[in-house]
């Protein structure tokens, strides 16, 4: 196999890791549903993720370094940097909740999704280079599938806030942002310890914005049974799947297959709470899977 062979099927195995993190960021969103019904609140939900995340790092790291006498090697510039780069991670939770307290959940996450083409045009103005035509095509009809996916068609656009609108493209921005970063900053530093320290940043974020959660009775209440599960789906799984593989990968290629979230989601509410999914919707997963297929037509005849 050539040079230029191995290098794409290398981005087809690397795509697949980004889009296995992107599915488990999409089993979330029905979980904090029922965390929410059991009264906890939307800042308690969002501190668990990245709190619940941190503490899984955490030891992941102590049993290295006990069992493998491992060393983490970083200096305080490159700490500096990666924390950072969490608290861009943490501002995609707390953004994604505000819009989702002023907007229907269908709207909050096509706002979100959003972030497929903002990658895209990220990737471009730091490359200083146009987008391949498949990206561009994936984005597209990625965007198309999200619509109907999402279920917006439905809605009265009268009944929309604004202000709710506006928190869902930032929360799509920094999730595009942090897609990019952790591809581009201080890619030498061990995916472990890169994402232990993204987790830091991003659990400092939560931390400001629910100072009295440890405090306020909510793990006596059993939040934390939330946190074991949101933690490695929403904060573990996803941002080590990312430390390794998007260095690898443009970043606009990287928000593509990250997509992964939106189909992942509408399973696990037809599963988990057992919500009626139209048709339509059903459709609009396979047009988004279809736009993920699109932007591997290069990798995929490599990949064997």
């Amino acid at each position: 196999m050539s040079l230029a062979s191995r290098n794409q099927a290398n981005n087809f195995k690397n795509s697949l890791i980004v889009f296995v993190g992107g599915m488990s960021y999409g089993a979330v969103g029905s979980i904090v549903k029922l965390s929410l019904e059991a009264g906890f609140t939307n800042f308690q939900v969002m501190f668990s993720q990245v709190f619940f995340g941190w503490l899984i790092f955490l030891a992941i790291a102590f049993l290295r370094v006990l069992f493998r006498g491992h060393r983490i090697k970083v200096t305080k510039t490159q700490v500096l940097k990666l924390i950072a780069c969490g608290l861009v991670n943490g501002s995609t939770g707390l953004f994604y909740t505000l819009s989702l307290g002023r907007l229907p959940a269908s709207v909050a996450i096509t706002m979100l999704f959003q972030f497929t083409w903002i990658g895209i045009v990220i990737q471009a103005i730091y490359t200083k280079k146009m987008p391949s035509i498949w990206s561009v095509l994936a984005g597209i009809i990625i965007f198309g599938g999200t619509i109907f996916a999402s279920g917006i068609y439905n809605l009265n656009p009268e009944s929309l806030d604004a202000l709710g609108i506006i928190y869902g493209l930032l929360a799509a921005i920094s999730c595009a942002l942090f897609m990019f970063l952790s591809g581009t900053v201080e890619t030498e530093v061990d995916a472990l310890d890169r994402g232990l320290l993204f987790l830091t940043g991003a659990a400092l974020l939560g931390f400001i914005f629910c100072p009295s959660y440890f405090t306020s009775g909510a793990l006596q209440a059993g939040i934390w049974k939330y946190g074991l599960l949101l933690g490695p789906l929403s904060s573990v799984i996803p941002v080590f799947f990312f430390s390794v593989a998007t260095p690898y990968l443009p970043s606009g290629l990287s928000t593509i297959m990250a997509s992964s979230e939106l189909p992942m989601s509408i399973m696990c509410a037809m599963i988990i709470l057992g919500e009626h999914v139209e048709p339509l919707r059903l459709i609009g997963v396979g047009i988004i899977l279809f736009g993920v297929v699109v932007a591997q037509i290069k990798n995929i005849r490599y990949s064997s």
